[in-house]
């Protein structure tokens, strides 16, 4: 192979980059330019395995796949057209792998199918599942609709011809009686035999995002129904059909383990982000982003680039995440000064990680904190995934590690070690981070803490203290800094009171800050002036938090609050590490200590 993967050569203008389209030929026939993937082709013209998964995150390129493989395989029964297909290839790597994989270009029929839009919607899960079955059938029945030239064969019987209107049109074409969920679990083995008699070549199965229904059926209750349907499907098409089938690729993120479908999936070989074969399938490698800089003229932004989308690991590679970077060369070569934005996080609604910051597991907090400061975490492999209603930690970190957003650091064969591949990613966990905070301290009631502060009992700096640590025990450092994070969660917390505003005085890198909450409406008269310090060790809590109350710097504060036509301004010292604080109360100061310092 080559240093990096050649697009089709257009040597008189520049290939255009897109991500418009996930269709191969059209790619080819409008210049687009292809990173090429063909020699993933090599083990599935081999026949290394009858079925095989291929898993990776979304958008990391599966659809395109599927689509190259269809163009380079798939007999139209139109020579031209055929024709037409295999000069797609022109100057590709597979056309350079001998005469045993060439000659099997647009040889075999094919049945393609894409399971993404199978999802319910309804008012109920049955309702729901109704919706999605509909969707499920529509798609089959417009990939009958794609071989209606098999009726015109004399290889096939009546009784099959029948069977194939029956499940085309929905409905029995003699009695009008709606074709059944039997009929439909068996369609796939059945258009895979038709196809066989009418070719004389076994039929190639392209399955797209067969994960999708029964992900989107366990979070809306339909579960067992879908299980029970895809599972029918892709037993009856996998198991005992090797008469009829060539080979089948079956794509999709995650590994799912559901007793329905297990006993085809035991037959199945797995690719996914931790095997060693076909790293470099999906995603970019380094030489190959490298080359499409290249070519753009946008070399400079090489160091960026892998800051931002590179970072990931399927098997030994090194990936860079395909959808960010050909949309950010899109960007760039608009716009040369273009920052790069978070493409591929915005294309989801990241449930799994809102999932993963609504686990109160102290542990997972933890962990979730050490992954956004750099570090990693280390967790048990699972190969298959339950889609449980609950999962556990472990549970979780598998799917976000099969889905994109962790990376394996190393494997030693049975627990992982991960962390966050990339600055995007990074980016995607803080914004959800955020957005959970933001929930958790809107339900957070101020007033008990807000009495404690303008309470004049003695053991009050023990009961606020106690609101602080509970607070940030439930809550994740999502921030850059221990301080950002010391300086954010108060001052979330405190903006819950309507009748106080809270300004918070923050300069990064000074290791303290003042919190100001300043009375309006009914407690106009008030104020609580904080002086907050950060603390490398919990010896120096209490000592900081005492020098905190003592400066001159929080009664100034508290003598400009006075001049606002306050009355009573209460003033606090706070020590925080990590996750503890001390509290100590300052002096109390009144208009009439104001009085004092200015009549004449």
């Amino acid at each position: 192979m080559m240093p990096f993967p050649e697009a089709v050569p257009f040597p008189d203008e520049l290939a255009e980059i897109s991500t418009a389209s996930e269709d191969f030929k059209a790619n080819i026939l409008e210049k687009k330019r292809y990173v090429d993937k063909t020699m993933a082709l090599l083990p599935l013209l081999r026949r290394t395995h009858e079925s095989t998964f291929l898993l990776r995150p979304r958008r990391f390129g599966k659809t395109l796949m599927l689509s190259m493989i269809r163009y380079f395989v798939e007999d139209t029964r139109d020579e031209a057209l055929n024709a037409e297909n295999r000069h797609l290839f022109d100057g590709l790597n597979i056309m350079s792998a001998g005469p045993f994989y060439t000659a099997q270009m647009t040889r075999y029929p094919v049945i393609r199918l894409s399971l993404q839009n199978v999802k319910g919607h309804g008012t109920n899960a049955h309702t729901a599942f109704l919706d999605a079955y509909q969707t499920l059938r529509e798609e089959i029945q417009n990939e009958y609709e794609r071989h209606l030239y098999v009726l015109e064969s004399d290889t096939l019987t009546e009784r099959n011809k029948k069977d194939f209107r029956r499940v085309w049109l929905g409905e029995d074409p003699d009695t009008g009686k709606e074709a059944t969920r039997t009929d439909y679990k068996a369609s796939l083995q059945r258009l895979a035999y038709y196809l066989r008699l009418v070719h004389g070549q076994k039929t190639v199965l392209l399955l797209d995002e067969y994960d999708v229904p029964l992900e989107h059926a366990q979070r809306c209750g339909y579960d067992r129904e879908m299980n029970d349907m895809i599972g029918s499907l892709l037993q009856n098409v996998l198991r005992t059909n090797a008469e009829n089938l060539q080979f089948a690729v079956i794509v999709g993120c995650l590994h799912v383990a559901a007793s329905s479908i297990e006993p085809c999936l035991s037959h199945s070989e797995f690719n996914s982000v931790m095997s060693a074969e076909g790293g470099s399938w999906f995603g970019f490698t380094e030489e190959e982003v490298q080359g499409l800089l290249s070519e753009n003229g946008l070399s400079d932004h090489a160091a960026k680039l892998k800051a931002f989308y590179g970072g990931y690991r399927f098997g030994q590679t090194k990936i860079y995440n395909p959808w960010s970077v050909l949309r950010h060369i899109e960007e760039l070569r608009c716009h040369p000064q273009a920052i790069p934005e978070t493409y591929w996080m915005a294309t989801s609604g990241n449930h799994i990680l809102r999932k993963l910051a609504d686990m109160s597991s102290e542990t997972v907090k933890e962990q979730i904190g050490i992954l956004l400061h750099g570090g990693t975490i280390r967790f048990r492999w699972r190969e298959q995934i339950s889609f449980s209603e609950a999962p556990d930690e472990e549970e979780l970190f598998n799917i976000m590690l099969s889905t994109g957003y962790l990376t394996c650091v190393s494997f030693d064969g049975h627990c992982i070690e991960a962390g966050i591949p990339n600055q995007e990613v990074k980016i995607g966990f803080q914004r959800e981070i955020q957005r959970w905070f933001d929930a958790f301290s809107r339900s957070f009631d101020a007033a008990p803490l807000y009495h404690e502060f303008l309470s004049s009992q003695e053991d009050r700096p023990h009961r606020i203290r106690r609101i602080l640590e509970d607070a940030l025990h439930a809550s994740i450092d999502c921030y850059d800094s221990e301080e950002a994070y010391v300086h954010a969660v108060p001052c979330g917390l405190l903006s819950r009171r309507p009748d106080f505003a809270v300004h918070g005085h923050y300069i990064p890198g000074q290791g303290h800050f003042d919190i100001e909450c300043l009375g309006r409406r009914a407690c106009r008269n008030l104020a609580i002036i904080l002086q907050v310090r950060i603390v490398k060790a919990a010896r120096f809590l209490h000592s900081s938090a005492v020098l905190a109350a003592s400066q001159s710097r929080i009664r100034k504060s508290a003598l400009a609050a006075l001049s606002e036509s306050r009355e009573t301004v209460y003033t606090y010292g706070i020590a925080f590490f990590e996750k503890q604080c001390d509290v100590v109360p300052g002096p109390v100061c009144t208009e009439k200590e104001l009085k004092e310092i200015t009549s004449p």
